[in-house]
């Protein structure tokens, strides 16, 4: 009788720690799988920043570069002397 209790105290363990060993391994693969979905979120937000910002900057270079031309005309019709300088002997 007290053997037969023995073995089945010994099976409740064995199966105690058993399931906490697949607990166990279960938090861990959830955490692993939590950090890696966490990083790509933030490589994928961090890309939608730096895009939002090289956006901005290209219009804002695009604009001067079309304003460019203009600016260049300008500035081959003036004259580059001063009206009363005289050139240097």
């Amino acid at each position: 009788m007290w053997a037969l209790l023995a073995g089945l105290a010994a099976l409740q363990v064995y199966v105690v720690r058993e399931l906490l060993a697949a607990l166990l391994l279960l938090a861990m693969t959830f955490a692993f799988l939590s950090g890696l979905i966490l990083a790509l979120f933030l490589v994928g937000r961090a890309g939608r920043s730096t895009m939002a910002r090289a956006e901005a900057t290209s219009r804002a270079a695009l604009a001067r570069a079309r304003r460019l031309p203009s600016l260049l005309g300008e500035l081959s019709r003036k004259s580059l002397r001063r009206l009363r300088s005289q050139l240097a002997p």
